[in-house]
Protein backbone atom coordinates (compact mmCIF):
# COMPACT_ATOMS: atom_id res chain seq x y z
CA UNK A 1 0.00 0.00 0.00
CA UNK A 2 1.58 3.70 -1.73
CA UNK A 3 0.65 7.49 -1.46
CA UNK A 4 -2.59 10.03 -2.34
CA UNK A 5 -2.78 9.66 -6.12
CA UNK A 6 -2.99 13.18 -8.18
CA UNK A 7 -0.63 15.18 -5.87
CA UNK A 8 -0.37 18.50 -7.74
CA UNK A 9 3.44 18.94 -8.73
CA UNK A 10 5.73 21.42 -10.77
CA UNK A 11 3.20 23.73 -13.07
CA UNK A 12 0.12 21.92 -11.76
CA UNK A 13 1.03 22.88 -8.66
CA UNK A 14 1.81 26.57 -9.57
CA UNK A 15 -1.01 27.11 -11.92
CA UNK A 16 -3.60 26.01 -8.77
CA UNK A 17 -1.95 28.31 -6.38
CA UNK A 18 -2.12 31.24 -8.78
CA UNK A 19 -5.74 30.56 -9.35
CA UNK A 20 -6.88 30.28 -6.16
CA UNK A 21 -4.96 33.98 -5.60
CA UNK A 22 -2.30 34.12 -2.96
CA UNK A 23 -0.19 34.12 -0.71
CA UNK A 24 -1.62 31.97 2.44
CA UNK A 25 -1.87 28.99 -0.26
CA UNK A 26 1.50 29.39 -1.32
CA UNK A 27 3.03 29.89 2.63
CA UNK A 28 1.24 26.80 3.08
CA UNK A 29 2.42 24.86 0.00
CA UNK A 30 6.06 25.74 1.31
CA UNK A 31 5.08 24.30 4.76
CA UNK A 32 3.85 21.15 3.14
CA UNK A 33 7.30 20.55 1.20
CA UNK A 34 9.34 21.14 4.14
CA UNK A 35 7.20 18.67 6.39
CA UNK A 36 7.87 15.92 3.19
CA UNK A 37 11.17 16.37 3.42
CA UNK A 38 11.58 16.43 6.70
CA UNK A 39 9.45 13.00 7.23
CA UNK A 40 12.06 11.73 4.76
CA UNK A 41 15.44 12.65 5.15
CA UNK A 42 15.75 14.16 8.28
CA UNK A 43 16.44 17.96 8.46
CA UNK A 44 17.72 17.33 4.99
CA UNK A 45 16.63 20.77 2.97
CA UNK A 46 13.88 20.83 0.05
CA UNK A 47 13.60 23.11 -2.45
CA UNK A 48 10.93 25.78 -1.47
CA UNK A 49 9.43 27.83 -5.05
CA UNK A 50 6.37 26.84 -6.11
CA UNK A 51 7.10 26.35 -9.32
CA UNK A 52 8.43 22.69 -8.74
CA UNK A 53 8.58 20.22 -6.59
CA UNK A 54 12.63 19.08 -7.15
CA UNK A 55 13.02 15.82 -8.56
CA UNK A 56 10.76 13.95 -6.44
CA UNK A 57 6.76 14.13 -6.64
CA UNK A 58 5.02 14.65 -3.46
CA UNK A 59 3.96 11.50 -2.97
CA UNK A 60 7.00 9.68 -3.83
CA UNK A 61 8.41 12.18 -1.44
CA UNK A 62 5.93 10.53 1.59
CA UNK A 63 5.84 7.41 0.68
CA UNK A 64 7.73 5.82 3.57
CA UNK A 65 4.80 7.42 5.79
CA UNK A 66 2.16 5.33 3.84
CA UNK A 67 2.59 1.77 5.67
CA UNK A 68 0.07 1.50 8.04
CA UNK A 69 2.66 3.09 10.56
CA UNK A 70 5.95 2.08 9.87
CA UNK A 71 8.52 4.19 11.13
CA UNK A 72 10.21 6.30 8.74
CA UNK A 73 14.07 5.82 8.80
CA UNK A 74 16.24 8.24 9.95
CA UNK A 75 12.89 10.61 9.80
CA UNK A 76 12.65 13.51 11.74
CA UNK A 77 8.81 12.48 12.77
CA UNK A 78 8.73 15.82 15.73
CA UNK A 79 9.73 18.31 12.47
CA UNK A 80 7.90 17.03 10.72
CA UNK A 81 4.96 17.30 12.90
CA UNK A 82 5.73 20.81 13.64
CA UNK A 83 5.90 21.85 9.94
CA UNK A 84 2.62 19.98 9.05
CA UNK A 85 1.01 22.05 11.80
CA UNK A 86 2.18 25.31 11.08
CA UNK A 87 0.60 24.67 7.30
CA UNK A 88 -2.67 23.58 8.36
CA UNK A 89 -2.83 27.31 10.24
CA UNK A 90 -2.31 28.67 6.78
CA UNK A 91 -4.66 26.40 5.52
CA UNK A 92 -6.90 24.71 7.89
CA UNK A 93 -8.36 21.98 4.88
CA UNK A 94 -5.12 21.48 2.86
CA UNK A 95 -5.77 17.92 2.00
CA UNK A 96 -2.06 17.05 1.97
CA UNK A 97 -1.32 18.74 5.22
CA UNK A 98 -3.81 16.89 6.82
CA UNK A 99 -3.04 13.11 5.56
CA UNK A 100 0.55 13.83 6.20
CA UNK A 101 0.37 15.08 10.09
CA UNK A 102 -2.48 12.35 10.63
CA UNK A 103 0.02 9.65 9.31
CA UNK A 104 2.97 11.20 11.15
CA UNK A 105 0.52 10.80 14.42
CA UNK A 106 -0.45 7.45 13.41
CA UNK A 107 3.30 6.69 13.76
CA UNK A 108 4.09 8.44 16.99
CA UNK A 109 1.51 6.51 18.71
CA UNK A 110 -1.68 9.25 18.79
CA UNK A 111 -4.21 6.82 16.69
CA UNK A 112 -7.23 8.64 17.62
CA UNK A 113 -6.02 12.35 16.15
CA UNK A 114 -4.44 10.40 13.26
CA UNK A 115 -8.11 9.49 12.64
CA UNK A 116 -9.64 12.86 13.56
CA UNK A 117 -6.77 14.25 10.90
CA UNK A 118 -8.02 11.60 8.26
CA UNK A 119 -11.80 12.24 8.76
CA UNK A 120 -11.29 16.36 8.04
CA UNK A 121 -9.86 15.23 4.39
CA UNK A 122 -12.34 16.87 1.99
CA UNK A 123 -14.31 13.53 0.84
CA UNK A 124 -14.36 14.86 -2.84
CA UNK A 125 -10.90 15.46 -3.45
CA UNK A 126 -8.85 12.85 -5.31
CA UNK A 127 -7.19 11.54 -2.07
CA UNK A 128 -10.72 9.86 -0.38
CA UNK A 129 -9.44 6.56 -1.82
CA UNK A 130 -6.07 6.45 0.12
CA UNK A 131 -7.28 8.42 2.85
CA UNK A 132 -10.10 5.58 3.58
CA UNK A 133 -7.04 3.32 3.25
CA UNK A 134 -5.11 4.79 5.63
CA UNK A 135 -8.11 5.52 8.04
CA UNK A 136 -9.19 2.20 7.75
CA UNK A 137 -5.50 0.69 9.02
CA UNK A 138 -6.07 3.53 12.06
CA UNK A 139 -9.18 1.89 13.03
CA UNK A 140 -7.68 -1.53 13.15
CA UNK A 141 -5.20 -0.14 14.90
CA UNK A 142 -7.92 0.49 17.76
CA UNK A 143 -9.71 -2.81 17.09
CA UNK A 144 -12.39 -1.34 15.20
CA UNK A 145 -12.74 -4.02 12.79
CA UNK A 146 -16.21 -3.60 11.76
CA UNK A 147 -15.20 0.67 11.26
CA UNK A 148 -12.14 -0.85 8.94
CA UNK A 149 -14.03 -2.57 7.00
CA UNK A 150 -16.59 -0.20 5.93
CA UNK A 151 -13.45 2.15 4.82
CA UNK A 152 -11.94 -0.61 2.64
CA UNK A 153 -14.94 -1.69 0.73
CA UNK A 154 -15.52 2.60 0.05
CA UNK A 155 -11.47 2.62 -0.87
CA UNK A 156 -11.77 -0.56 -3.21
CA UNK A 157 -14.36 1.46 -5.03
CA UNK A 158 -11.81 3.92 -6.01
CA UNK A 159 -9.39 1.59 -7.42
CA UNK A 160 -6.12 1.92 -7.55
CA UNK A 161 -3.44 2.09 -10.48
CA UNK A 162 -0.29 0.73 -8.21
CA UNK A 163 0.39 -3.01 -7.10
CA UNK A 164 1.73 -1.80 -3.61
CA UNK A 165 -1.39 -0.04 -3.01
CA UNK A 166 -3.82 -3.10 -4.38
CA UNK A 167 -1.99 -5.98 -1.94
CA UNK A 168 -2.62 -3.26 1.07
CA UNK A 169 -5.81 -3.16 0.63
CA UNK A 170 -6.01 -6.92 0.22
CA UNK A 171 -4.22 -7.42 3.55
CA UNK A 172 -6.33 -4.87 5.33
CA UNK A 173 -9.63 -7.11 4.33
CA UNK A 174 -7.37 -9.83 5.27
CA UNK A 175 -7.00 -8.57 8.81
CA UNK A 176 -10.41 -7.64 9.06
CA UNK A 177 -11.28 -11.89 8.35
CA UNK A 178 -13.00 -10.59 5.49
CA UNK A 179 -11.30 -13.11 2.79
CA UNK A 180 -13.47 -12.83 0.16
CA UNK A 181 -13.19 -8.93 -0.34
CA UNK A 182 -9.17 -9.84 0.04
CA UNK A 183 -9.82 -12.54 -2.72
CA UNK A 184 -11.85 -10.61 -5.09
CA UNK A 185 -9.44 -7.04 -4.18
CA UNK A 186 -6.71 -9.78 -5.83
CA UNK A 187 -8.45 -10.82 -8.64
CA UNK A 188 -9.19 -7.40 -9.89
CA UNK A 189 -5.49 -6.40 -9.68
CA UNK A 190 -4.53 -9.44 -11.45
CA UNK A 191 -6.32 -9.05 -14.76
CA UNK A 192 -5.16 -5.41 -14.48
CA UNK A 193 -1.16 -5.98 -13.35
CA UNK A 194 -1.27 -9.22 -14.35
CA UNK A 195 2.78 -9.38 -14.95
CA UNK A 196 3.14 -8.54 -10.76
CA UNK A 197 3.76 -11.88 -8.80
CA UNK A 198 3.46 -9.93 -5.48
CA UNK A 199 0.05 -10.26 -6.55
CA UNK A 200 0.63 -13.90 -7.94
CA UNK A 201 1.76 -15.03 -4.00
CA UNK A 202 -0.53 -12.86 -2.32
CA UNK A 203 -3.85 -14.30 -3.75
CA UNK A 204 -2.11 -18.34 -3.35
CA UNK A 205 -2.15 -17.37 0.12
CA UNK A 206 -5.86 -16.14 0.10
CA UNK A 207 -6.65 -19.41 -2.26
CA UNK A 208 -5.10 -21.42 0.71
CA UNK A 209 -6.88 -20.23 3.25
CA UNK A 210 -10.01 -20.94 0.99
CA UNK A 211 -8.53 -24.45 0.67
CA UNK A 212 -8.60 -23.82 -3.23
CA UNK A 213 -4.92 -25.50 -3.24
CA UNK A 214 -5.24 -26.20 -7.28
CA UNK A 215 -5.87 -22.06 -7.68
CA UNK A 216 -2.75 -21.45 -5.14
CA UNK A 217 -0.60 -23.93 -6.87
CA UNK A 218 -1.41 -22.19 -10.09
CA UNK A 219 -0.64 -18.56 -8.95
CA UNK A 220 2.54 -19.54 -6.81
CA UNK A 221 4.05 -21.27 -10.19
CA UNK A 222 3.45 -18.00 -12.47
CA UNK A 223 4.54 -16.44 -9.41
CA UNK A 224 7.90 -18.41 -9.69
CA UNK A 225 8.03 -18.06 -14.00
CA UNK A 226 8.03 -14.14 -13.64
CA UNK A 227 10.90 -13.94 -10.64
CA UNK A 228 13.00 -16.39 -12.66
CA UNK A 229 12.41 -14.52 -16.11
CA UNK A 230 12.78 -10.92 -14.23
CA UNK A 231 16.17 -12.86 -13.51
CA UNK A 232 17.21 -13.95 -16.97
CA UNK A 233 16.30 -10.68 -18.30
CA UNK A 234 18.84 -8.81 -15.73
CA UNK A 235 21.52 -11.33 -16.54
CA UNK A 236 21.17 -10.59 -19.63
CA UNK A 237 20.80 -6.42 -19.18
CA UNK A 238 24.18 -6.91 -17.15
CA UNK A 239 25.99 -9.30 -19.23
CA UNK A 240 28.92 -7.34 -21.10
CA UNK A 241 29.10 -7.43 -24.96
CA UNK A 242 30.64 -10.33 -27.39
Amino acid sequence: LSAPRGALCGAGLSAALESRGGRRLRAAARRLRNADGRAKQGLAKRRRDVTGCGADEPEQRVGPLWSGGTPVPGGNLSGARSEYERCLEIAPKYAQALIGLGLVLEQQGHIDEAIRMYQQVDRSTEYDGSVRLSLGFAYLRKGMTSEALREFRVAAQFGFPQASELIRLANGFLQTGSIRDAQETLEVARRHIPDDPVIRETLASVYSRQERWQEAQRELEAAARMKEQALRSGAAERAPPR
